[in-house]
């Protein structure tokens, strides 16, 4: 029962991650800040989750779920500091995005 819990949740992630990212990269949309910042919030989440569900002496695989984070951290950097590292920036949170949750389901 819990395992099937846990697959679910694993399905949710990833629908909600797709869809994200398929807001992120419209052109002419409203909110798109807005989307940046739920896609940062939402790698930070998905490589806590990664972080927290290993065992201490994982000690690499810790340091890979906290760089996810870093990169989103260094995409929000890149973007605030020019509008012409904004399609960096996306591929960026995208690639962290797409780490974390593969970390998370191995």
């Amino acid at each position: 029962m819990a395992l099937g819990v846990l697959n679910i949740m694993y399905i949710v992630i990833v629908i909600v991650a797709i869809i994200v990212q398929i807001l992120l990269y419209m052109k002419k949309y409203k909110l798109n800040a807005a989307i940046f910042v739920i896609n940062i919030l939402f790698v930070f989440m998905t490589s806590v989750l990664a972080f927290s569900s290993l065992p201490s002496n994982f000690a690499l695989q810790r340091v890979v779920a906290v760089a996810w984070a870093v990169i989103a951290i260094l995409a929000a950097l890149l973007r605030l500091r020019d509008e012409k590292f904004d399609f960096i920036s996306k591929i960026m949170i995208s690639i962290a995005m797409a780490g974390s949750i593969v970390q998370l389901m191995l």
